[in-house]
């Protein structure tokens, strides 16, 4: 699995655009170093962005030391430089194109969380959607056994 490493300079800490998912520092900081990423989303739970190379939409969890630096810079603090890792994506999305009668092209997106939801919810019939342990116990009622 590739790692995205990335240095925020005080560059893209001076051009970056406060309360801003797409244009902050962060976004500005991988836009730079890898050109080949498009659609860079940036926020305090998540970094999202599509790598071209790889055809495959990444998600992964906001390191802690980011989501300081974003809280600071929107509160108007001052933030100093820093390198960011982003190792392991929460969720990887990749598209495929099928080819179509008369030679025209169509992207489907493929990929973990499709094939997850699907269980739960043939899960979920399956057992009659009728939670009988923890805290949140829903059913005929709270305690009731089956």
């Amino acid at each position: 699995m590739k790692t995205y490493r990335t240095e925020i300079t005080a560059w893209d800490i001076t051009f970056a655009v406060k309360k801003s998912s797409r244009f902050c520092m962060i976004a500005e900081s991988l836009r730079r170093t890898y050109p080949f990423l498009a659609r860079i989303e940036v926020d305090i739970t998540s970094i999202v962005f599509t790598d071209r190379q790889r055809k495959a939409r990444l998600t992964f969890l906001t390191p802690p030391q980011a989501q300081m630096a974003i809280l600071g810079f929107d509160e108007g603090n001052e933030v100093k430089p820093f390198v960011l890792d982003l190792r392991k994506p929460l969720v990887e999305r990749r598209q495929r194109e099928s080819v179509l009668a008369g030679g025209t092209t169509r992207k489907k997106v493929v990929g973990r969380r499709g094939s997850t939801l699907r269980r739960s919810l043939a899960m979920k019939k399956a057992i009659g959607g009728v939670r009988t342990f923890g805290s949140k116990t829903i059913g005929k009622g709270l305690g009731e056994k089956r």
